[in-house]
């Protein structure tokens, strides 16, 4: 299995590289599939009935999005390692032929990545005129 993590802060576009390299994985006649932090703390709290099964993340309510950031927030500061622990274990039950984690934010993130002989890409965006985009 191939392991891929895309890193950086919020808003520079690791979900959009992901999609990309899953979409030339395709091409290639390849298994790519994505993985996410986020989508392991939705359902998680789903499972828990804090918000309702089944919705897609575009259709949650501002209360339901807002539970989705305490609840990630508030375990992984109990237990830094809880969500990537998630997405790892997803990953292994599934063995895609290519992983791809589009939301590494943090570096115990990036290092289990790593230990299980991945790589991390760290994604940057820059405004039109060459700057950094903040």
């Amino acid at each position: 299995m191939i392991l891929i993590g895309f890193g950086h802060r919020a808003r520079q576009g690791k979900s959009f590289s992901a999609k990309v390299v899953q979409e030339a994985a395709a091409r290639l006649g390849l298994e790519a599939r994505i993985y996410s932090v986020g989508d392991e703390v939705q359902r998680w709290c789903e499972v828990r009935g804090i918000i309702p099964a089944g919705k897609d993340r575009e259709a949650l309510t501002k209360d339901e999005l807002g539970q989705l950031g305490y609840y990630g927030y508030t375990l992984r500061k109990e237990r830094e390692d809880f969500w990537i622990e998630k997405v790892l274990a997803r990953i292994h039950r599934d063995e895609p032929e290519i992983a791809l984690i589009p939301n590494i934010r943090y570096p115990n993130e990036a290092g289990h990545v790593v230990t299980l002989g991945g790589v991390t890409v760290l994604v940057e965006r820059f405004n039109a005129n060459g700057s950094a985009y903040i």
